[in-house]
């Protein structure tokens, strides 16, 4: 709550009850003031001289100077004073700018607990505060303006990354490959017919699911490395892995992913396609690394583990 103090000029100049009216007239021009506090000896207020009064003091002092030379001090004028609304430092604002628009001489004095002048509240600091605020109002426009900007371009952004999504899944829906797309935190984005039909999952229930939920838990650190390979490098050669159907049956797939990208390069997510490996084929890769005397000794099934396709092992 802004309060007495947050309005105040501090250290005002003070007239004092036994200064020369002269002596004033000069302390009012060198300082540009229009009105001071008169205080006695004691610290007592006793109003406030403004323009006005002071030129009346001086011309009754003029007229009245051959008669006597005893009325040259402010408190021989005290009649022409006006009076004035005093207040607490800790008073509210609002309390202390009604007081200052009623007060004849439009003046607040503002004391502390001992009753000692700490500052004056005139109409020219009501404006310098009205002034403030509106700036500090303007600089949280200017603020909210900024986020506000930001907030659109995110949006922009996101409306650009649905974009993006929205093409690949346009894309590749019916293609006779299985596709699909993960986020940074291995959510699965988008997933086309394909896929769907090779896992045995209705169609759009593969969205919203994990790497965790698609691939075999012994390839779970496989399919976090790789993701993890496609954010930093854009990309994953193509790699052997073992992905889960509905029912809990294990597919031997070959996966070769790239990253998604929008039009800053901030990665949008993955684009995965993956082909079914089937008995022969993998045979037939195996043999490129061992001979058929080598095959023929090899327990292919203890070899593999789990991440043999099922009808590799029914052949078994």
């Amino acid at each position: 709550m802004k309060t007495a103090k947050d309005l105040m000029t501090k250290d005002p100049i003070l007239v004092q009850s036994g200064s020369d009216v002269r002596d004033q007239l000069r302390i009012f021009l060198d300082n540009d003031i229009s009105s001071a506090p008169v205080v006695s000896p004691v610290g007592e207020i006793l109003g406030s001289l403004n323009e006005i009064g002071l030129i009346k003091s001086y011309l009754v002092h003029k007229i009245q100077q051959k008669n006597n030379q005893n009325n040259m001090k402010v408190i021989h004028h005290k009649e022409l004073l006006d009076p004035i609304e005093i207040v607490k430092e800790s008073d509210p604002a609002t309390d202390v700018i009604r007081l200052m628009i009623h007060s004849p001489g439009h003046r607040v004095v503002v004391v502390n607990n001992m009753r000692q002048v700490m500052g004056v509240v005139s109409p020219k600091d009501i404006l310098k505060f009205l002034a403030g605020e509106n700036s500090a109002n303007k600089l949280l426009r200017d603020e909210l303006e900024e986020k506000q900007k930001k907030v659109e371009e995110l949006q922009e952004k996101l409306l650009d990354t649905q974009k993006v999504l929205n093409s690949y899944q346009d894309i590749y829906q019916d293609a006779p490959t299985m596709m699909h797309s993960v986020d940074e935190r291995g959510n699965i984005t988008m997933a086309n017919k394909k896929i769907h039909d090779i896992l045995g999952y209705k169609q759009g229930e593969l969205v919203g699911k994990t790497i965790f939920d698609l691939y075999a838990k012994s390839c779970h650190g496989q399919a976090t490395l790789g993701l993890k390979h496609i954010m930093e490098d854009g990309y994953h050669n193509s790699t052997y892995s073992t992905m889960m159907t509905k029912d809990g049956g294990k597919i031997r797939v070959d996966v070769v992913s790239s990253a998604l990208k929008d039009k800053y390069g901030k990665f949008l997510g993955t684009i995965s396609a993956s082909r079914v490996i089937d008995s022969d084929v993998l045979l037939r890769a195996l043999n490129g690394v061992f001979s058929k005397d080598d095959i023929n000794k090899i327990d292919l099934q203890s070899l593999l583990s789990d991440e043999l396709p099922e009808t590799l092992k029914k052949e078994k």
